[in-house]
């Protein structure tokens, strides 16, 4: 004789914890950015001295970006996250005609509105 599964609570469970246990976060509400909106020319570290645009925007309440090399056509972030005063964008690159996962983090200085990125590809 087998014991019955308790299955509701196991649901209940795996719907509650699911998102997280993904690594999905919560949108970001554009309030939380609020110093990050706006068009920004970067400096990358790494590649040192490329020079990359990241725009940032609120649109119908949730936070987009898009980044932008030289005159090629912007790229959407597919993931945008806010850990402290760092505001991480991930997004796909393509490089020699073969997707390229990248992570660029960007913070904010309080004594200018430049700021500095570094990419990492995956």
């Amino acid at each position: 004789m087998t014991a019955p599964v308790p299955w509701l609570p196991i649901i209940t469970l795996l719907f509650c914890v699911g998102p997280a246990a993904g690594g999905q976060a919560a949108p970001l509400d554009p309030s939380q950015v609020s110093s990050f909106m706006g068009t920004w020319p970067l400096l990358m570290t790494n590649p040192d001295g490329a020079h990359e645009t990241v725009r940032i925007w609120d649109e119908n309440g949730a936070v987009k970006a898009s980044v932008q090399a030289g005159r090629f056509p912007a790229i959407t972030a597919t993931g945008i996250m806010k850990d402290g005063d760092v505001l991480v964008l991930t997004l796909t690159r393509f490089e020699n005609g073969k997707p390229d996962r990248t992570v660029i983090a960007t913070s904010t200085t309080c004594s200018s509105r430049n700021s500095t990125a570094s990419t990492r590809h995956t």
